[in-house]
C-alpha cells in the first residue's frame, strides 16, 4: 500500500512539459501517497500546471554546464536531507548524485528512473572527458530502476548489471471515436506535425528540409519549444517555408494534444548516431497513436517491435530529406493506405495506453515500500 507514504520525484526541468513525471506522480498520488515534485525554474518557460501533488520549482544561478548540475545537485542534497520522505526518485543520472547520497545516508530506498541512455545522448557527442563524469556518477545506480523501452532496460541491464523494470511513457486514453479518422484527399493540405522538445538530435532540420522538397499542400506544424527552437526559425526563414512552418511554443500538455488532431502525419525523426535515440521509444510515439494520426519513425528496435506488432507505423531507415519526403508522399498518394494506417493506429492506442501500464508502476513501487 502507498497510502501515507511520502515520495520526492527529482528532475532537471521545469516541469511544464514533463509528461511522464506527471503522469507518474499523479498515479502514486491517487494511491494515497504524499508526493512532491521537484524541477528547475527557467525563465521564459510558463509555471506547471496545478496537479494532486505538490510542485517545487528551484532557483539555480546558472542556466547550463557544470555550474548548473553541480549548483542544482547541492541544493537537493540539502532540501532532501532536510526533507520528510519515505523513498525519492532520481530521474535521469543529472539527479542522482544528491538523490543517492542522500537516500545512503538516511538509509531510505531511491529509484533511478532512465528516461534515455544517459551517457550516450547526442549532447555528450564528442565531450569525452564530460562523459566520464556522468559514467562515474552512474556508478551510483542502486537495485531499484525502471526505464522506458525494453529494448533500453536490456542494454541498461548489461551495463549497470542491476535489474530496469518496464514502465512505459504512455499517455492516457483520450477518449477518439473509432469511426473519427483522419482523411486525406487529393489536392487538400496536408498537416505534418511534431509534438515534444526542439532539441538537437530530433531531426527537425532534415523535416524543414523535407517540406522544401513537397508541394505546397504540405505544411508542418512544431509542437513545443526547446534549444534549437531560433535555429529552426533562422532555417525556416532562411528556405522561404514561413508560410508552411507554424511554431506554436511552449504550451500545455492538454493544448499540445488539441493541436496534435489537426495532423494528418506525426514526425519521430531521430539521430541514428545516438546509442540513447536507438534504443529510445519516444513519449511522442503514443500521443499520435492516441491522436489517432499515422507518423514516420526511425527503423529502429523499438518502433520496428511495435510496427510488426499493430502496422500502424512508415519506417525509414536514415535521416534524409528525400527520403523523408519520398515516404511523405508515398502515404499522400495511397488515401486508401492512410485509412489503414489511421484504423492500426487507433487499434495500438487501445492497448497503449496508461490505464494498462498503470497496474506495473504501482506494483513495481508497493513491491520497494512494503
Amino acid at each position: 500500500m502507498l497510502k501515507g507514504k511520502r515520495i520526492i520525484a527529482t528532475v532537471t526541468n521545469p516541469l511544464f512539459h514533463d509528461k511522464r513525471m506527471i503522469r507518474i506522480c499523479g498515479s502514486l498520488a491517487d494511491q494515497g501517497a504524499f508526493v512532491s515534485l521537484w524541477g528547475v525554474k527557467k525563465a521564459g518557460v510558463p509555471q506547471p500546471a496545478p496537479q494532486n501533488f505538490t510542485q517545487k520549482l528551484i532557483s539555480v544561478p546558472f542556466t547550463k554546464g557544470f555550474l548548473f548540475y553541480a549548483a542544482y545537485n547541492i541544493q537537493l542534497f540539502f532540501r532532501l536531507l532536510l526533507s520528510r520522505f519515505d523513498l525519492a526518485i532520481a530521474v535521469d543520472l543529472d539527479t542522482l548524485a544528491a538523490v543517492s547520497f542522500v537516500c545512503r545516508f538516511r538509509r531510505k530506498p531511491w529509484v533511478y528512473d532512465a528516461h534515455e541512455y544517459f551517457t550516450e545522448v547526442p549532447e555528450l557527442e564528442g565531450r569525452d572527458f564530460v562523459k566520464s563524469i556522468w559514467k562515474m556518477v552512474a556508478l551510483l545506480i542502486g537495485k531499484f530502476n525502471m526505464t522506458v523501452s525494453q529494448s533500453l532496460a536490456e542494454v541498461l541491464e548489461k551495463k549497470y548489471r542491476q535489474k530496469f523494470h518496464l514502465i512505459r511513457n504512455v499517455p492516457e486514453k483520450m477518449g477518439i471515436d473509432m469511426t473519427d479518422e483522419h482523411v486525406l484527399r487529393p489536392e487538400e493540405a496536408v498537416t505534418l506535425v511534431y509534438f515534444g522538445y526542439l532539441n538537437k538530435g530530433r531531426g527537425l532540420e532534415y523535416a524543414i528540409q523535407a517540406l522544401k522538397l513537397l508541394p505546397e499542400r504540405f505544411r508542418l506544424l512544431l509542437i513545443g519549444g526547446g534549444d534549437l527552437e531560433a535555429e529552426l526559425r533562422s532555417l525556416t526563414r532562411d528556405t522561404g517555408l514561413e508560410e508552411r512552418v507554424e511554431f506554436t511554443g511552449w504550451v500545455e500538455p492538454d493544448e499540445g494534444r488539441r493541436y496534435l488532431r489537426q495532423g494528418h502525419i506525426g514526425l519521430n525523426l531521430l539521430d541514428c548516431r545516438s546509442v540513447s535515440y536507438y534504443y529510445s521509444l519516444a513519449n511522442k510515439t503514443f500521443d499520435y497513436l492516441q491522436a489517432g494520426i499515422p507518423a514516420i519513425h526511425m527503423d529502429f528496435p523499438e518502433y520496428r517491435l511495435l510496427s510488426d506488432q499493430f502496422k500502424c507505423f512508415i519506417l525509414i531507415e536514415e535521416l534524409d530529406a528525400q527520403l523523408i519526403a519520398q515516404a511523405l508522399m508515398d502515404i499522400a498518394a495511397h488515401p486508401e493506405h492512410y485509412s489503414f494506417l489511421t484504423e492500426s493506429s487507433n487499434q495500438a492506442a487501445s492497448a497503449l495506453c496508461w490505464e494498462n501500464e498503470l497496474p506495473l508502476l504501482i506494483r513495481f513501487f508497493e513491491n520497494i515500500l512494503t
